[in-house]
């Protein structure tokens, strides 16, 4: 799931957790298909689910994204559309 973040308080956030160092997944190659290197952070979504904030080192996305992982999917659990907010709690150590 991505999200976009669009609170400057969290984009703030977001800039501080992107330099802590997570938990780095190097880059492979899965069935000729190239997937790059990722930081991964723990994370509690809607206080419900744990999951985790991954941030590629290489992404077209912007800064301001970023993608969310867990053992569900986020979008059905939550009934989730474009466009709605999402409560995400990083747990990281600062």
């Amino acid at each position: 799931l991505n999200l976009k973040i669009v609170d400057l308080n969290d984009l703030k956030k977001l800039f501080i957790i992107r330099g802590l160092p997570g938990l780095r997944i190097e880059k492979f190659i899965k069935n000729g298909r190239v997937y790059g290197a990722v930081k991964c952070y723990p994370a509690l979504i809607e206080g419900e689910v744990n999951g985790a904030i991954v941030i590629p080192e290489r992404t077209h996305y912007g800064l301001d994204v970023v993608e969310l992982v867990a053992p569900e999917n986020l979008r059905k659990r939550f009934n989730l559309k474009n466009g709605d907010k999402v409560s995400v709690e990083v747990k990281v150590d600062i």
